[in-house]
C-alpha cells in the first residue's frame, strides 16, 4: 500500500534518505527558498506541493504542532514504531548507516526536547543527511594545511595567511578530528543544535507565508503564479476564499484576523518562558549545557518570539476596522510587564543582543496596535461607535491594567514603550473630555429643574421618598469607561494625564524614541524588517504623531521624528533602481493624507525658506516613493516646488519700501510700495544678461509678519521654488557679487538642494 502524502513529503520513508536517494525538505531549505528574491525556487513543484501537503498545512493552522510533545492521545509513538520498523528499513552489509543508532537517537532528542517522537525522528535524519557539510564547515587538519601549503607554495611561516582572511590554524591530524566527530557526545550536540535550527526557520517560514496570505506577495520577491497557488491553497485551509485579483481589499475578515490574533498571543508565553528558564532546566542530558548550547537556546527563543510577534502585528494592522477585545487586551498587555528583560539582552552575546532593537520595535508597535489610536480618534469624535460590548474600551478593568502597566514599563526603564505612554495621553483626554461634557449636561439639566421648580412654588421636602435620578451621570449616556476614570481619579481634572505627556515629552524624549526605533524600519540593508513590514509598521508612528499634533503642535523634535518615520533612515544611494509601488508604502500613504499635508507639510512650506532643511527634506524624501498606478502622488509634489505661493524670509533691517494694510484688523499685514529683487548686483555696473532672472516681488505685493517683533515676513509671491533654488545655487558660487535677501546657502543646505534635484531627476 502507497505510503500516504503526508509521508513522502514531510517525512519520506527512511531507507531512501539515509541512504541519500531522497532529500528531506528541512524548514531550513523551505524558508530559504521563500526568500529568494527571484522567486524561482518558490516555483520548485516540490515547495509547491509541500504546502499543499494537509499535514504541512495543519503545523500552520495550529502552529504549535509542529514539535509538540507525545500525548497518550496522539498516534506519534505508533507512527514512529512503524517507520523504524526493520520491514521499512533493511540495511546491507555496506550500508554506513544504523538503523537502531537512528532511533536511539530519535528517542534521546525527544525525551530532552520534549517533543513527539516522529519530529525527533524528522530532526535526526535531517542531521544525518548534513553531516558532509558539517565536517567541510568543521575545524581543519594538519593534513589540509600541509596540502594548502604546497599547493600554494607557502613556507611555514606563511601558513596563516595563505588564503587572505581565513585563519588556518590546526592542531589535530585528520583521524583525530574523525574521531571526535564521530564521538556520541558529538553526534547529539550536532542533533541538538540541527533541532535549535529547525525551529527558528520552522517560526520564520510561519511568518512568511502569513506575510504572503495577508499581502499577497512574499516578504522580498513579487508575486508569482506559485506564490499565489501556495497563498490560495493556506486560505482554504483556514475556510477563506481568495478574492478576485482586482479587489484590493483584505481577503481575511476581521473576526477570522481576531480569532488569530488570539491564537498567536497566547503563544508567546512558553517563548517568554524558554527564554528566561534556560536550556538547563529543560535538557536531562547535562552534557547539552554549555555555553554555546545555552546561546543558541536563547537565541531560538528570541526569534520564535520575533516571527510570531511580527505575524501578531500584520494581523492587528489587517483588523484594525475594530478594537481587539478585552482578553486579547488583557493577554497582551500582561505579557508585556513579562518581556521586560529585554533591556537586559545588550549584554548578552551578538546573535541575542542583535534580536533587542527587533523584539524592542515589535512590542512598541503591537502594542500601538492594540491600542488602535485611528478608530480610538474617530469613536470619541462620534464617527463610529463600538461594535461589540467586549472591545477593550468597554471594559473597566483592562483600561486600568493598561494604565498600570504603561506607568511601569518607564518606572522599570523601558523607554522604547513610551510611544505607547504617549498614545495613552490622548486616549484618556479624549474619555476625561466626554465624561466632563456629559457632567456639564447633567448639571445643566439640574439647574434646569431647580428653577421650574422654583418657578411653580415646588418645595422640595429632603428625604421625602426616593431621590429622582433623571439627569445623573448614572442616567445621562453612562459610558463603560468612566469606572477607570473614577478608579484612577481622572474624572475631575486631567492633571495627571498631563504629567504622563511630560514624562513622555521632557523625561524619555518620545520623539528621540520614535525617530531611532523608524530608523531600524527602512528599506535599507540594515533594515530589520522586509520593506513591505517595515513600512505598514512606521505607519502605526504616523498615527501617532497625527493623534498627539494638537498636543504638541509643528515643532523641531516631532519633526525630526516625522522625518525618521518617512524615510526609515533611506537615503539616496539607498533607492533601488526597480522599486514596486503599493498601497501599502509609507511614503504613497503619506502623500494621500490630508491631516499630515496640514499639520505638517503645508507648516513646513509657510516657513520656507527662513527654515530651510524642513521643507526640502519632506519633498526629497515623499519623492522617493514609487509611482503608483492610477495616481497623481507625485505630481503633488511637484506642482508645489514648481508653482509656489508664499516665500517666508526676514526683510532686511533698513528696508522701509512697504506700508502697513488692513491696520484695523490686526493682522501684521503689509504691502510693497516699490519692487523687491531676492538678488542684486553689489555694483551698479555689474552688467545684467537680458534673460537673468533676479526674482523680483514687484509693488503692491502683500505680505503680513510673522512675529511681533522683527521683520520675519510671508510673502504672497508665487514662483518656482526650484527655479529660485536653481538661482539660489548659482549666485551663491558669487555671493560676494550680489546681495541675497535670503542669505548666504550653507554646505548643509547645499547638499539639501543638490539631494532634492538629485533624487527629482533620477530615472
Amino acid at each position: 500500500m502507497a505510503e500516504p502524502l503526508a509521508d513522502q513529503l514531510y517525512l519520506p520513508p527512511l531507507e531512501p534518505c539515509l541512504k541519500g536517494e531522497t532529500i528531506i525538505l528541512s524548514w531550513k531549505l523551505v524558508a530559504s527558498a521563500l526568500m529568494d528574491p527571484s522567486g524561482r525556487r518558490q516555483s520548485s513543484p516540490i515547495i509547491i506541493d509541500f504546502f499543499n501537503d494537509p499535514l504541512v498545512q495543519s503545523f500552520f493552522t495550529s502552529p504549535s504542532s509542529a514539535f509538540e510533545p507525545s500525548s497518550d492521545k496522539s498516534t506519534h509513538h505508533t507512527t514512529f514504531e512503524k517507520k523504524t520498523a526493520a520491514i521499512h528499513v533493511t540495511p546491507t552489509p555496506n550500508d554506513k548507516y544504523d538503523i537502531s543508532v537512528i532511533k536511539e537517537d530519535a528517542l534521546w532528542l525527544s525525551k530532552n526536547a520534549r517533543i513527539n517522537e516522529v519530529a525527533a525522528l524528522r530532526v535526526v535524519v535531517i542531521e544525518y543527511q548534513l553531516r558532509p557539510a558539517s565536517q567541510l564547515l568543521g575545524p581543519i587538519s594538519n593534513q589540509d594545511v600541509a596540502s594548502l601549503r604546497a599547493a600554494t607554495g607557502a613556507g611555514n611561516s606563511q601558513t596563516t595567511n595563505i588564503i587572505p582572511g581565513l585563519s588556518l590554524t590546526a592542531s589535530l591530524d585528520a583521524s583525530e578530528i574523525q574521531a571526535n566527530f564521530d564521538k556520541l557526545e558529538s553526534r547529539r550536540q550536532r542533533i541538538f543544535q540541527t533541532y535549535l535550527s529547525e525551529r527558528r526557520h520552522y517560526a520564520a517560514t510561519n511568518d512568511y507565508i502569513f506575510t504572503l496570505m495577508l499581502q499577497e506577495k512574499l516578504p522580498t520577491s513579487p508575486a508569482t503564479d506559485a506564490s499565489s497557488s501556495i497563498r490560495n491553497s493556506l486560505l482554504n485551509v483556514y475556510g477563506i476564499s481568495p478574492k478576485q485579483a482586482q479587489k484590493s481589499t483584505a481577503d481575511i475578515p476581521t473576526k477570522t484576523c481576531h480569532a488569530l490574533i488570539a491564537q498567536y498571543v497566547s503563544l508567546l508565553p512558553d517563548c517568554i518562558q524558554r527564554a528566561s528558564t534556560g536550556l538547563e532546566s529543560v535538557v536531562q542530558d547535562k552534557d547539552l549545557v554549555t555555553e554555546g548550547a545555552q546561546e543558541s537556546w536563547m537565541h531560538t527563543s528570541l526569534t520564535e518570539m520575533l516571527h510570531r510577534m511580527t505575524i501578531l502585528f500584520q494581523l492587528l494592522d489587517r483588523s484594525s476596522d475594530s478594537f481587539v477585545s478585552d482578553t486579547i487586551a488583557q493577554q497582551w498587555f500582561s505579557l508585556v510587564k513579562d518581556l521586560a528583560f529585554l533591556n537586559q539582552l545588550q549584554g548578552f552575546p551578538g546573535s541575542i543582543s542583535d534580536l533587542m532593537v527587533p523584539l524592542q520595535c515589535l512590542v512598541c508597535i503591537i502594542s500601538l496596535k492594540m491600542l488602535n489610536l485611528p478608530r480610538m480618534m474617530a469613536f470619541f469624535e462620534g464617527e463610529i461607535d463600538l461594535d461589540t460590548d467586549n472591545e477593550y474600551l468597554a471594559t473597566s478593568s483592562v483600561l486600568e491594567e493598561i494604565h498600570d502597566v504603561l506607568e511601569g514599563t518607564i518606572v522599570s526603564g523601558s523607554a522604547y514603550m513610551a510611544p505607547v505612554l504617549f498614545a495613552w495621553v490622548p486616549i484618556v483626554h479624549a474619555m476625561f473630555s466626554s465624561y466632563q461634557d456629559r457632567a456639564e449636561k447633567r448639571d445643566a439639566i439640574q439647574n434646569q429643574k431647580a428653577v421650574e421648580n422654583y418657578d411653580s412654588n415646588t418645595q422640595m421636602v429632603p428625604n421625602a421618598g426616593r431621590r429622582n435620578s433623571a439627569g445623573s451621570i448614572t442616567t445621562i449616556d453612562k459610558r463603560r469607561y468612566d469606572d477607570f476614570l473614577i478608579n484612577k481619579n481622572l474624572d475631575r481634572d486631567f492633571e495627571k494625564g498631563q504629567m504622563l505627556a511630560v514624562i513622555a515629552l521632557d523625561e524619555v524624549h518620545v520623539f528621540d524614541v520614535i525617530a531611532l526605533l523608524s530608523s531600524h524600519l527602512g528599506p535599507t540593508d540594515h533594515g530589520i524588517f522586509p520593506s513591505s513590514v517595515g513600512s505598514r509598521m512606521r505607519i502605526a508612528f504616523l498615527d501617532l504623531l497625527k493623534a498627539t499634533y494638537p498636543f504638541v503642535g509643528y515643532k523641531a523634535e516631532p519633526l525630526t521624528a516625522l522625518l525618521s518615520i518617512l524615510s526609515g533612515s533611506h537615503g539616496y544611494w539607498d533607492i533601488p533602481a526597480v522599486h514596486e509601488a503599493s498601497q501599502d508604502d509609507i511614503l504613497s500613504y503619506v502623500l494621500n493624507d490630508e491631516v499630515i499635508f496640514a499639520t505638517y507639510i503645508q507648516q513646513a512650506l509657510d516657513r520656507f525658506p527662513y527654515e530651510f532643511t524642513p521643507f526640502l527634506t519632506l519633498c526629497r524624501t515623499l519623492c522617493c516613493s514609487p509611482t503608483v498606478p492610477d495616481s497623481n502622488s507625485h505630481e503633488r509634489i511637484t506642482r508645489i516646488l514648481e508653482k509656489t505661493p508664499t516665500l517666508t524670509f526676514t526683510l532686511p533691517e533698513n528696508f522701509t519700501q512697504y506700508h502697513l494694510a488692513n491696520e484695523d484688523e490686526n493682522a501684521n499685514a503689509f504691502q510693497f510700495t516699490d519692487n523687491f529683487p531676492l538678488f542684486s548686483p553689489v555694483s551698479s555696473r555689474k552688467r545684467i544678461a537680458d534673460d537673468e532672472e533676479l526674482f523680483i516681488m514687484p509693488a503692491g505685493t502683500y505680505g503680513r509678519f510673522v512675529v511681533d517683533e522683527g521683520k520675519i515676513a510671508r510673502v504672497e509671491y508665487e514662483h518656482s521654488a526650484l527655479a529660485l533654488l536653481g538661482k539660489h545655487l548659482e549666485i551663491n558660487l558669487a555671493a560676494n557679487k550680489y546681495d541675497m535677501a535670503l542669505g548666504v546657502l550653507t554646505l548643509d543646505d547645499v547638499a539639501e538642494v543638490v539631494s532634492l534635484l538629485a533624487t527629482l531627476t533620477r530615472d
